[in-house]
């Protein structure tokens, strides 16, 4: 069993390369001199240092060095670039309760059953609200319509209120998804999978 004060292992390497000071170096080797362990520890050590300036690598064949470098070579050639994660906000392109008069748009009266739609550059979302009778509450039905090169699956619908989290769902195989029973209020709906984020300006759903 080692004394309570025995040299540990970091003391020794310190000491062996020449790390500790004239001061330090000189209390570790009087306590070294009468530590046992110690002492077969730092045998070990010096062991492991002679060893280690005697090893040289050989460098190797040059026909594995030939076919690593062409490995690399088509690894770089047919790596895909790196998915930038993008994050976009939605511009509202359409809306039921206005209409274009002389190219200006005005308000319309609002009915129970509202449209809006939102466009990106990786996709437009379609949305509709519609007001509920029995309690004045709101669904939202909405479509996540991607481009081309975008993905449609695990598409996640997060509805935030004050800046917190009111509402979830998923987009089924079609895009389509549905948030019920929303109380008037203030919105901000967020679509994202792993590539993309798509923020929605504020809804309003006001009774």
């Amino acid at each position: 069993m080692k004394k309570k004060n025995s040299i540990n292992w970091e003391q020794l390497i310190d000491w062996l390369e020449g790390h500790l000071s004239e001061d330090e170096a000189a209390i570790l080797a009087a306590q070294l001199s009468a530590d046992d362990a110690a002492q077969l520890d730092e045998a070990w050590l010096r062991q492991f240092y002679q060893a280690s300036d005697m090893l040289v690598l050989a460098d190797p064949p040059t026909a594995v060095t030939d076919r690593l470098e062409q490995r690399f070579a088509t690894f770089a050639q047919n790596r895909r670039p790196p998915s930038l994660y993008q994050r976009l906000l939605a511009s509202l392109s359409f809306d039921s309760q206005l209409t274009l008069v002389r190219g200006a748009r005005t308000a319309t009266p609002a009915g129970d059953q509202r449209q809006l739609v939102y466009t990106t550059d990786l996709a437009t979302v379609a949305l509709t609200l519609q007001k509920r009778d029995q309690d004045q509450k709101f669904d939202l039905l909405g479509q996540l319509l991607p481009t081309e090169a975008s993905e449609t699956d695990l598409v996640r619908v997060l509805l935030l209120k004050e800046e917190a989290e009111f509402d979830s769902t998923l987009t089924d195989d079609l895009g389509e998804f549905t948030l019920t029973a929303l109380p008037p209020g203030s919105y901000q709906l967020v679509l994202s999978n792993e590539q993309y984020e798509i923020t929605i300006p504020t809804l309003h759903l006001s009774a």
